[in-house]
């Protein structure tokens, strides 16, 4: 949208509230008016064709341009300030962004390059992306709708646009055949992957000053997008893979925004749509899958095991019972056996692997209290019995040698005089 031009002969000099002061462009829909409201602001009024006002289709679709520009975030899009009616022909006005349309700053002063190709073709396709943001399809997406203004580009005409719930949509071909998609052309409906189209043969204008799909008329224009590879001729090296992804025949295997805006920022290389999604997801298996094996780390090991002192895992088995309490049963009751398993604090068992028995120790210390103390009572036993052996009453006629090397005992037969034997073997 270039500057205001002088107002044409039966142009309005209000509408509602607002004073017409020119014109600043005249397109199929409606004429665009510059004026001001009650405060003096400047303010765009786009008002329909007498025409085309005649047509509920098209009022309706006239008339949701305001709903829709309104869903869509304010830094990259015209904001809607009113709409109305005046002599039964609809109206919007908007906020006016001061600058021209991409479409005549290339024509005026050549295609864009370098740093300045790139940040045209970011902020555009942050402003795509806010759009799709909102559930907006803009269908329409080309050189003569993209202002470009003081703080940046900005996008504008909604008028054909579609919501993405499928709750409005719009018959026949409207729109500007070089910037359409094939689907479009074909009568399908349109998704993001068309304004994603859209925006690489936009893109193609802006890089070499030429269209990606050239023809003296409609109808070879139309051919050329549905039927032929685009003229990439003077589209930087650096460009040329991503805007031939975008332009392909194929919906599906057009790159997303989010990914063309990733490849723009070199976060990541240039791919189709089904490309990136493969490729992803193989980073995200590579980069994010846990690589922490079950069994705890072999560092955690090291701690433990100076805390354990060399014989205290030997004592610690739960199979083999002490060996310190064989020799006398008196002297260690079997109630002190308990702090011998103790010897080995639990914390210092915990970080050891599974697979050794010291892991499986602190889990299972009930059992093992009651086989220390099985064994405890079994050895008990034993030495009660080998006790009674020793004492019994010899029986009459025999003579046997002492088993143990107690004091009072017997001595062997075979040095005892005839006297010492007759006290041993008679009861006392």
């Amino acid at each position: 949208m270039s500057g205001p031009g002088p107002p044409a002969a039966g142009d309005p000099e209000r509408i509602g509230d607002y004073r017409l002061t020119g014109v600043l462009g005249d397109g199929g829909q409606g004429v665009v008016h510059l004026g001001r409201d009650p405060s003096g602001r400047q303010v765009a009024v786009k008002l329909l064709h007498v025409r085309m006002a005649a047509d509920p289709k098209v009022r309706e679709r006239f008339m949701r341009e305001a709903e829709v520009t309104r869903r869509v975030a304010a830094f990259c899009a015209a904001q809607v300030l009113d709409m109305g009616i005046t002599g039964d022909r609809p109206y919007l006005v908007s906020e006016y962004i001061p600058g021209p349309s991409l479409k005549e700053l290339v024509t005026g002063d050549g295609p864009r390059t370098g740093s300045g190709l790139d940040r045209l073709a970011v902020a555009t396709l942050t402003a795509l992306a806010a759009i799709h943001r909102a559930g907006i399809v803009h269908r329409d997406f080309k050189p003569d709708n993209v202002i470009m203004g003081p703080e940046g580009p900005v996008v504008i005409d909604f008028g054909i646009a579609r919501v993405l719930d499928g709750t409005t949509t719009s018959s026949g071909l409207v729109g500007t055949p070089a910037y359409l998609s094939p689907e479009q052309l074909d009568g399908h409906q349109a998704g993001t992957a068309s304004d994603v189209f859209s925006w690489a043969a936009t893109m193609v204008f802006a890089a070499t000053g030429h269209r990606a799909f050239p023809g003296d008329v409609a109808a070879a224009v139309m051919n050329a997008v549905s039927n032929r590879e685009p003229d990439l001729t003077g589209v930087p090296e650096r460009l040329r893979p991503l805007l031939a992804a975008c332009l392909a025949k194929d919906p599906a295997a057009r790159p997303a925004v989010s990914s063309l805006l990733a490849a723009l920022t070199h976060e990541e290389t240039v791919t189709t749509h089904e490309e990136t999604a493969l490729t992803r997801e193989e980073t995200g298996t590579a980069d994010h899958r846990p690589r922490a094996p079950l069994p705890p780390p072999p560092g955690s090991r090291a701690p433990s095991s100076p805390a354990v002192p060399p014989g205290s895992r030997a004592t610690s088995s739960p199979v083999v019972p002490p060996a310190s309490p064989a020799p006398s049963p008196s002297a260690t009751p079997p109630a002190s056996r308990a702090p011998s398993s103790s010897a080995v604090p639990p914390a210092s068992l915990a970080p050891s692997p599974p697979v050794t028995p010291s892991a499986s120790h602190a889990p299972h210390r009930p059992a093992r209290r009651r086989l220390l103390a099985a064994g405890a009572v079994v050895t008990v036993l034993i030495l009660v019995a080998v006790a009674f052996q020793l004492w019994q009453p010899e029986l009459p006629g025999t003579s046997a040698p002492s088993p143990t090397g107690l004091s009072g005992s017997s001595a062997p037969p075979s040095t005892a005089p005839s006297g010492t034997s007759a006290p041993s073997s008679s009861p006392t």
